[in-house]
């Protein structure tokens, strides 16, 4: 029988350095036999906090149930990926007991808590806190963190894997619409021969971002796609194909899946 209460989320933030992770390792081994599920979202391609917490896993918080979100600040693209991992979390056949979720040490929780009240989760869910943490000894020293240049350095990050994503739906949304040329061309001249979308769909798969970067240097860095992964383009240009509307390529809907 499918349990009905809500699931308690609680949501960690604060600058880099000031004891996330530190303190989300320590509720984990002091769980009181609570089944925890801990999002991470690690900003960049390290993944160094997804890492450390799935290093210390246990009974109360398995691996499988620590979740990295590397896709920039979970408050910026809660569409893109928070939403979809939350929905899987809570279509596991053991549910969680309880959430926790560690932003990135650049995102604001107000639009975080928004998110809580997309129709997907909110009947499921519910926000019982939000913690922020600060270093003591930075701000008794009149910092706002251990080391200020490294949170500049993270926000000049930010600032380009933004523009990356941003690029990234331009991209798939052209590629979506260039299948809904091809419907209205074959419609209107017959234009389509056997295999040109099958030769199509062999073409946006082979200039994935992910394929191309996995060819040039052996691994993928989601932070500096422009155009998308193969699967992606492949699955937007089908898209438009098969719709034949340019309403069905507005990748920049809130709740537009990428």
């Amino acid at each position: 029988m499918t349990s009905l209460a809500k699931i308690p989320v609680t949501v960690i933030t604060g600058f880099l350095g000031s004891g996330k992770t530190t303190l989300i390792r320590h509720l984990m081994t002091n769980a009181d036999g609570k089944k925890l599920a801990v999002l991470v979202n690690e900003f960049g391609s390290e993944g160094v906090d997804g890492e450390i917490l799935k290093s210390c896993a246990d009974a109360n918080c398995p691996e499988e149930n620590i979740v990295e979100l590397a896709n920039g600040c979970i408050c910026c693209t809660v569409a893109d990926d928070f939403i979809p991992t939350m929905q899987t979390l809570l279509a596991r056949k053991v549910r969680p007991d309880h959430i926790l979720i560690e932003t990135s040490g650049l995102a604001l929780p107000k639009p975080l808590l928004k998110a809580f009240d997309w129709p997907e989760i909110r009947s499921r869910i519910t926000v019982d806190g939000v913690i922020a943490l600060a270093d003591a000894e930075a701000v008794a020293a009149g910092r706002f963190a251990p080391d200020p240049s490294a949170i500049e350095a993270q926000r000049a990050a930010d600032s380009r894997a933004g523009a990356n994503r941003i690029q990234v739906r331009v991209e798939l949304q052209a590629d979506c619409l260039a299948g809904v040329w091809a419907k209205h061309s074959d419609e209107k001249w017959k234009s389509i021969e056997q295999g040109d979308v099958e030769a199509a769909l062999q073409t946006a798969s082979a200039i994935g971002d992910d394929r191309l970067q996995k060819q040039a240097r052996g691994y993928a860095v989601p932070d500096s796609f422009t155009h998308g992964t193969s699967e992606q383009r492949q699955r937007w240009f089908s898209t438009g194909l098969k719709a034949g509307m340019i309403a069905a390529c507005n990748t920049f809907s809130p709740t537009a899946q990428l």
